[in-house]
């Protein structure tokens, strides 16, 4: 799981990169809307590997807890804008 974890971060990596140097040309509406979504996506996506990775450390015994604050209200916003544009 660790290296698969690692095949997905890089492609994913370079992604965000690209999607901020996007972000700093001018762009319409529709397509700075397009670019939220990658952005959201791929933000989500690392999430979702980063989950992966912490099962695997909790099946091997190796897991520890990183408490951390969120906006809980800006996640929802994000989740039901993300879903409503599908």
């Amino acid at each position: 799981l660790m290296l698969m974890s690692h095949e997905i971060r890089t492609p994913l990596n370079a992604i965000i990169g690209i999607t901020q140097l996007f972000e700093q040309t001018s762009l319409t509406f529709e397509q700075q809307e397009l670019l939220d979504n990658i952005r959201t996506s791929s933000f989500t996506l690392m999430h979702t590997v980063n989950d992966m990775l912490d099962f695997s450390r909790l099946d091997a015994g190796r897991f520890s807890l990183n408490p951390a604050s969120c906006n809980l209200r800006k996640v929802i916003d994000d989740s039901v804008m993300m879903v409503s544009d599908m």
